[in-house]
Formats: structure tokens, C-alpha cells, sequence
């Protein structure tokens, strides 16, 4: 399906340029544009900073300040200034904690930038301390920067030679952050198949795999929130951070695998929350503990008293296996002292099943609190 557009991607400067680093190239390429096309870029822009009569014009773009991605400052005839924080995510995955963190002035203005909108987003804006967060995708984008290629084609062709590469290079990223998101799509990330082949010779699996698994934990969020609406769903953050009864879902990328897991906090101990979860990596789907206190005995009580762990319900799912892991006398996988887990195996299911699932476990811990408090007060507490 993306054939077609990925060899228009191995054709384009722009591209190829690109992948020394992703990121920053992006955010360079935008700070470029805006410091050097500053009245064309005003008329873009000023939507996003409540100007609807026109009033403000761009008058400097900075990097990196204060860590933010691009920071622009308009001002108008009377002198009044207003800034624009852009946050830009291209191959990583937005991050509510960071939002928060650059959330610092109710009278300023945010926009996230991002292949694919966050789960933590419920509707096109974001408020977070007081602060107003918009976010645009890169199809959104390459739309605005078309309106102003004919000015910059007046002004400088090559320019407009760079921007006209740049607009189709973008539209393909979104394609194939956005590609197969059917109800029917399988979750397959990790089987051999021509498409991801293709797409790591161009150095995008990565990219790839990390936009689908933010795509399934967004949905994770998203089901969990209808079939559940008594929970306290609360956005992604550190897991030893986590408050009493919160639930909240999380997507990364680690040793070549994507992770997309819920986590749900069914009690604090000396000041550390105790976490029941279920974590889809790679080829494995986990259910698990993580806790900084005892972790290996909570575990073996949960799942001596079939509370926890029980990975039937999983193994009944078309393209999940029978087997469960670790084999023989080990009862756990774990990292560290902290994450015990148990799994079967996971090939290619549907991802409305495995979504159904997630959720199904999510229920479990919820009409079993009780009993696992008595059991988590037996073993942390000593009684």
C-alpha cells in the first residue's frame, strides 16, 4: 500500500537529509522557514496565538530556548507581545510530563506538533495548569506551508524547490504514521512482511513501530475510558509516581520493540505505589507487578491465590499461543527487583481482540480490589 510513496521518500533530498537526525532536522528546518519568510509565516500563524483581526506579525524564532523546541514572539503596532512554545515530535512520542513541564504561563500560547495526536488529548485542545496546548499533525502542516510556497517561489526559487520536497516528504510520514488503522487491522509489528523490510531499509521501522504502539495504548486509553468510566484514568506518567487507584496507560520503544502497557495502582506502600499491569512487547503479552518492596513474593501470592497472572483469557485470543512463560519450575520473568511478569506468546491477533482484552484484565483488578488488598496487606504488611 505505501509502496508507491516510500519510493518517492528514497528520491528526496529532503529526505535523505532527514535521517541524520530526525528530530532536530525538523525543528531547524521549521526555525529556517519562520525567521526567514516571517510575513508569510505571520498569517499562518496567527490562529494559534487568538489573533483573528490580524493585528500581530512574527518578529524573532529562537531554538532551544529554555529547552523548548521553537519559541516565537509576535508583536503588534501598540508594542504587545505574545509567544508561541511549539513542541515538535517526529520520531519520539509526546509526552504529557513534558507538556507539563513547558506548561509555565496561562497567557502564552502552546502547540504540540506530532505525526499522531496523544491519547491524553480527549478534543482538539489541551489544558494543562492553566495553559492551552493546540495540536497540529504534519498533514496540518504541510497544508499551511503550501499556501505560502507560491511567495517563497517570488522570492527564491531554490527556497521553493526545498519547501515544495519538503511538503510531499511530510505528507508521507503522516501516511505512514496513519497507515492501517482498520478495525481490522492485525497487531503483526514483528512478522516478516514486506513493508516493515522496506521501511527499515529506509531506517523508519523504528519511527514505524513506535507511531503504532502510541496508536494502541491511545486505544487502550480510549476503550478503557468507555467500558469503565468509574475509573480514575489519569495521563501517562512514571510509574513510582503513581497515586492511589490511578490508571493510566504508557508506549515506548526499547531494544528494538515497541511497548505499549496499563497500569493500574491498587495500593501505596510506604509511600511507593504497588502496581497490577498488562504490557504488550514485542512478541509477548504480560501480565505483571511492579513494586518497590517484595515484588517476587506479591507476585507468587497472586498468583498462588489464581487472582492474578491467570493468562487464559488470553490464550483463548486467535493468533495468541498456549504456552505461558517462564517454563519449568520458574514462575517469573522479571527486570530488576521491581517487575515480575508472566506471558504467552503473541503473533499476529486482531487488534480490536487484543484491545478487548486489555481491558478485560483492567476489569479483573478492578471487581478483585478487595481480595488482592487482603493479599497485598498479608505479604507487605506481615500479617
Amino acid at each position: 500500500m505505501l509502496h508507491a510513496s516510500i519510493q518517492q521518500l528514497e528520491s528526496s533530498p529532503m529526505f535523505q537529509l532527514s535521517l541524520s537526525s530526525k528530530e532536530l532536522f525538523h525543528s531547524n528546518l521549521l526555525s529556517w522557514l519562520f525567521a526567514n519568510y516571517k510575513s508569510d509565516c505571520s498569517r499562518l500563524l496567527r490562529p494559534y496565538i487568538g489573533d483573528n483581526e490580524n493585528q500581530f506579525s512574527l518578529i524573532k524564532v529562537n531554538r532551544e530556548e529554555k529547552n523548548r523546541d521553537l519559541t516565537l514572539y509576535f508583536k503588534n503596532e501598540s508594542g504587545q507581545i505574545k509567544k508561541l512554545t511549539i513542541e515538535n515530535k517526529v520520531k519520539s512520542i509526546p509526552n504529557y510530563a513534558q507538556l507539563e513541564a513547558y506548561s509555565t504561563d496561562a497567557q502564552e500560547y502552546y502547540l504540540l506538533l506530532s505525526l499522531s495526536k496523544p491519547h491524553f488529548f480527549h478534543g482538539p485542545n489541551l489544558v494543562i495548569k492553566g495553559c492551552e496546548w493546540r495540536c497540529m499533525n504534519y498533514a496540518e502542516l504541510a497544508c499551511l506551508i503550501s499556501e505560502i510556497i507560491p511567495l517563497v517561489f517570488e522570492q527564491n526559487l531554490y527556497h521553493g524547490k526545498i519547501l515544495e520536497d519538503y511538503v510531499t516528504f511530510i505528507r508521507i510520514l503522516q501516511e505512514i504514521s496513519s497507515a492501517g488503522n482498520q478495525d481490522n487491522e492485525l497487531y503483526d509489528l514483528y512478522q516478516d512482511h514486506s513493508q516493515l523490510e522496506i521501511l527499515r531499509k529506509l531506517r523508519l521501522d523504528d519511527f514505524y513501530i513506535k507511531q503504532k504502539h502510541a496508536q494502541i495504548t491511545s486505544e487502550f486509553t480510549y476503550q478503557i475510558r468507555n467500558r469503565l468510566p468509574n475509573l480514575l484514568l489519569v495521563p501517562e506518567k512514571k510509574w513510582d509516581e503513581g497515586k492511589l487507584n490511578e490508571v493510566f496507560s504508557g508506549s515506548g520503544f526499547t531494544r528494538g520493540t515497541g511497548i505499549s502497557e496499563v497500569k493500574y495502582v491498587v495500593k501505596i506502600h510506604r509511600n511507593s505505589p504497588v502496581i497490577l499491569g498488562i504490557q504488550v512487547q514485542g512478541e509477548q503479552f504480560r501480565l505483571f507487578v511492579e513494586t518497590k518492596e517484595q515484588a517476587r513474593e506479591v507476585a507468587e501470592q497472586l498468583y498462588k491465590s489464581g487472582v492474578w497472572f491467570n493468562l487464559d483469557e488470553a490464550k483463548k485470543i486467535p493468533g495468541f499461543g498456549s504456552i505461558e512463560y517462564p517454563l519449568k519450575d520458574k514462575r517469573f520473568n522479571g527486570f530488576g527487583d521491581t517487575f515480575m511478569y508472566r506471558s504467552v506468546k503473541v503473533e499476529a491477533c486482531r487488534l480490536s481482540d487484543l484491545v478487548q482484552l486489555v481491558v478485560s484484565y483492567i476489569s479483573i483488578i478492578e471487581s478483585q480490589k478487595d481480595r488482592i488488598l487482603v493479599i497485598l496487606d498479608e505479604v507487605l504488611m506481615g500479617k
